[in-house]
């Protein structure tokens, strides 16, 4: 544990230690899924992803999208394969800097007795830097075109 004292009653400037960033804009096209197994007696209903957004935000984006700590997909379709055919749009800061680039962190659940059991089905998540490496090496092949 450490902590700072001051005599003054003017504190020293804010530090801080987020990384640059620069303004990307994410689109995913979710197709479907596939092969999903139910963890219980019950088979799998109407599968749906849920996108934690807050794991992909930085303080900034924090405050501008508050209300939104998550988007998902609707439940729609029967069976451990569904169609989802869904797009998501989401502009958001990210570092510069890869090293320091999120994943983002994504849950299946299945969608049982009108909603009112949700159980979770999976876990996956989305290396964002990899998809940003790509962009960039394709940006950079059209400009030399």
């Amino acid at each position: 544990m450490s902590f700072d004292m001051y005599i003054s009653r003017t504190l020293p400037p804010e530090i801080s230690i987020e990384p640059p960033c620069e303004k990307y804009f994410l689109s995913m096209k979710i197709l479907g899924l596939r092969g999903l197994q139910s963890l219980g007696i019950i088979p799998v209903k109407r599968p749906f992803i849920k996108f934690d957004i807050g794991s992909i935000m930085t303080s900034k984006n924090r405050t501008d999208l508050a209300d939104r700590k998550s988007i998902q997909t609707t439940p729609t379709e029967n069976g451990p394969n569904p169609n989802i055919s869904t797009v998501i749009n989401i502009t958001l800061d990210l570092p510069i800097n890869l090293d320091f680039c999120p994943n983002l962190s994504c849950t299946v659940y299945d969608y049982i007795l009108s909603g009112l059991v949700q159980p979770s089905l999976g876990n996956f998540s989305i290396d964002l830097a990899k998809y940003i490496i790509k962009t960039r090496d394709e940006s950079v092949s059209y400009t030399h075109l």
